[in-house]
């Protein structure tokens, strides 16, 4: 494949995602018949084949495009795609700046593709993470504009090109110098990193000041007039470009620069460098070190220090935590989950295929710890604690172990906020904590601003990739991840619940649109209202996973005059407090334990029945015969459970264990008519429950017998847990009423 081939490629599927997101119900884009058709006017429209329909808006396309005019059909070439797009729907508006920004961005792409065929790293370390991602926004109509920048400026101080430089620095009057903390704390810390850099000789009345080298060129009174030095270390720019990265420094640095990268001038604001002085002091509460000693395994980079030259903001830069770099360990995340231009995979995709040759098992492992490991941190900070971090893909650090998610590094606290609780919660104990910020979030903001970050930009990229083009994949991972939101709300420490309720019952969800960013030519760094350019896109947690009812305690879920015995089977959804003896007496019997193996302690059972209530895919019922427990039935919803990878279900099918607790009733009519009630009750309480499935101990032998004789009931094949070898058992929703109608 040609250089120029894999560039359109890239460029038209970022372009084509970003314009479907932006136009979200616009009904001039429609799929049909896997492809996408673009409807100009009535008499004319763009025909696009998709190789993979994306519910989370990553759409795949082929190369292939077809302009029907009056019936008339012309291929168009890959490179003349977005100007026939752009000209055709915005037929009265000055396109040629857009149109340009579209051309250097192509460009750009293009000479980066040439330059990887020599300098491009292996993904291994943390430094070749940053410099190796190739999109840093992956929905974008023109993602690598450098505007600004000449072609050598661009090769010398951009990551893609693996490129490394040294800092300036100058030595200013303490008095031209602003920071927005102490003079004592701004000076320790400046001097630290002026001697790491080898400036030493530091006379009284002087601050060592850094620049950025192609910063400190264009501001051209200062870089003409006042003496430099340079440092004598290498620094790596990292995937934003303005940042710098030195794996021995104390601190990595953040340098305004006068460029225009995709939607802005990347010039830092005083606002956006105070909200890293106030996440640096919200680490030192109590609330968020609690919270911080839960998740041990996310740290926080802190940006203790800002500062400029007073009246010169070009000149503004920010000092950000460094870590221990164990350089093997930490990568970008938003490079991990990227697939590379030359082996067509991820280092995610690779995880996945190492991981196990079970690709449901290791789609379902490796998602949840994505889950728990990234998002639930950062979330719960939102929803406990009321503060917001602007997780998207590049601010996220990652290492792995044992082929799942383990450390994570949050960086870049420009983003961050306060939701209304967060702003009450510490506005007394920040010193820098300012209402005119403007970070400080009412609902719809939330909703709009982090919800777009960490959800649709950082979630629904992992998921997608992980599902890597399958539809069925795609959906799993999003019922994996509304199982976990649901589980999160029914914490009760949880102090704003309407952050994952949005995201659980709202249709749609928010999102920035980069396409009508670029298209009206805002700069989104100097918008009033940088949220008028969010739109509304449908929501798939909530229209493409399987609906979840929350468990209610004590009530009966179903109740069936059984002809057979003269007596009604009923089950009822367990209490705690009233069920537990029973539950534990049962557990305690040997018939029982040997199979359940859950002969607990008292306290643990309780937990367990509390967590299967809180679930939101597992029911605890107990089975009543003349309202009086006789056993239990642990109905849950395969498509969640361990059991999924081993049966590839549909979203709606279930799964039940159960005991029979009263030994009288051992061998009985009634072990059969329970049986056949839970699955009567199954089918009949969601028709869209194909299939009921089982999975009870390879050596039971005595047990698959009697299964495989009930109505619907089958043997499919054995397997292996990691706990036990299992006999898989299916019932068959047509077969079941066929045969349980009939009397067998």
């Amino acid at each position: 494949m040609q250089q120029n081939n894999l560039t359109t490629i890239y460029s038209n599927q970022s372009f084509l995602n970003s314009l479907l997101r932006d136009f979200s119900g616009d009904d001039r884009f429609t799929f049909k018949n896997n492809k996408l058709i673009i409807a100009f006017s009535a008499d004319e429209k763009l025909i696009i084949n998709a190789d993979f329909i994306s519910i989370t808006g990553n759409h795949k396309f082929s190369s292939e495009y077809i302009l029907e005019e009056n019936g008339n059909l012309t291929h168009i070439t890959p490179g003349s795609l977005k100007e026939i797009i752009i000209t055709k729907l915005f037929p009265h508006g000055d396109n040629s700046s857009f149109l340009s920004n579209i051309l250097e961005s192509d460009k750009e792409l293009e000479r980066i593709f040439d330059a990887q065929k020599t300098t491009k790293q292996a993904s291994d370390n943390y430094i070749a993470s940053e410099q190796n991602l190739l999109f840093g926004h992956p929905f974008h109509p023109f993602p690598k504009l450098k505007k600004g920048m000449t072609n050598k400026e661009t090769e010398k101080f951009s990551p893609e090109y693996a490129s490394k430089f040294k800092l300036q620095w100058i030595l200013l009057d303490n008095d031209i110098v602003e920071s927005l903390i102490a003079s004592a704390k701004y000076k320790d810390a400046i001097v630290e990193l002026a001697k790491f850099e080898g400036i030493t000789d530091i006379p009284t009345g002087k601050t060592p000041f850094p620049f950025h080298p192609w910063q400190l060129r264009k501001l051209t009174n200062i870089a003409k007039e006042i003496k430099t030095s340079e440092g004598l270390n290498d620094w790596y720019p990292t995937s934003s470009m303005r940042s710098l990265y030195c794996n021995q420094a104390p601190f990595t640095i953040k340098f305004s620069m006068s460029v225009q990268l995709t939607n802005s001038v990347r010039v830092l604001t005083k606002n956006e460098c105070m909200r890293g002085l106030q996440v640096t002091q919200l680490k030192e509460t109590s609330y968020i070190q609690e919270h911080l000693k839960k998740y041990d395994n996310f740290k926080i980079l802190g940006e203790p220090v800002y500062s400029c030259i007073k009246g010169v903001q070009e000149s503004s830069f920010v000092l950000r935590d460094n870590f221990e770099n164990e350089s093997a360990d930490y990568h970008l995340l938003a490079t991990f989950i990227e697939k590379k231009s030359d082996s067509k995979i991820s280092q995610l995709g690779t995880l996945v295929k190492s991981y196990s040759s079970n690709k449901i098992l290791a789609t379902k492992l490796i998602s949840n710890s994505f889950f728990k490991k990234i998002i639930e941190p950062i979330l719960t900070l939102a929803t406990d604690h009321g503060v917001l971090l602007g997780a998207h893909l590049q601010n996220i650090i990652i290492s792995t172990k044992d082929g799942l998610f383990d450390r994570v590094l949050f960086k870049d606290c420009q983003g961050s906020g306060f939701t209304q609780h967060g702003s009450k919660k510490f506005e007394h104990q920040i010193a820098n904590f300012e209402k005119e910020n403007g970070n400080i979030l009412d609902s719809e903001n939330v909703n709009k601003i982090f919800s777009y970050y960490l959800i649709i930009n950082t979630t629904f990229s992992f998921i997608s990739e992980m599902a890597d083009g399958d539809s069925y994949l795609e959906k799993f991972i999003i019922n994996e991840f509304k199982n976990f939101l649901f589980t999160l709300s029914m914490r009760d420490q949880i102090a704003d619940r309407s952050i994952i309720s949005n995201l659980l019952n709202s249709e749609t969800l928010w999102q920035k649109g980069n396409f009508r960013c670029s298209v009206e030519s805002h700069n989104e760094n100097t918008m009033a209202d940088p949220t008028l350019i969010y739109n509304k896109i449908p929501n798939p947690i909530f229209h493409n996973a399987r609906t979840i009812t929350p468990n209610t305690v004590d009530k009966i879920v179903y109740t069936k005059e059984v002809k057979k015995l003269s007596r009604p089977i009923s089950f009822r959804v367990m209490n705690n407090k009233s069920d537990l003896e029973t539950f534990y007496t049962w557990q305690h019997q040997g018939y029982v334990k040997e199979f359940w193996e859950m002969n607990l302690p008292k306290e643990e059972l309780k937990t367990y029945i509390h967590n299967l209530i809180k679930s939101p895919y597992q029911t605890p019922l107990m089975c009543l015969v003349d309202e009086k427990p006789i056993g239990y039935f642990e109905v849950y919803n395969a498509y969640g459970d361990r059991i999924a990878p081993y049966c590839n279900p549909e979203s709606e099918d279930m799964g039940f264990h159960f005991l029979i607790g009263e030994e009288k009733f051992l061998g009985s009519r009634y072990v059969i008519e329970s049986i056949n009630c839970i699955c009567d009750y199954l089918f009949q309480s969601n028709l869209n429950t194909k299939r009921i499935w089982g999975e009870p101990r390879a050596d039971n032998k005595k047990v698959i017998k009697f299964a495989t004789s009930l109505p619907g009931w089958s043997l499919v094949k054995e397997f292996d847990f990691p706990h036990k070898r299992a006999a898989l058992t299916r019932c068959d929703r047509s077969r079941f009423f066929q045969e349980y109608l009939s009397g067998k």
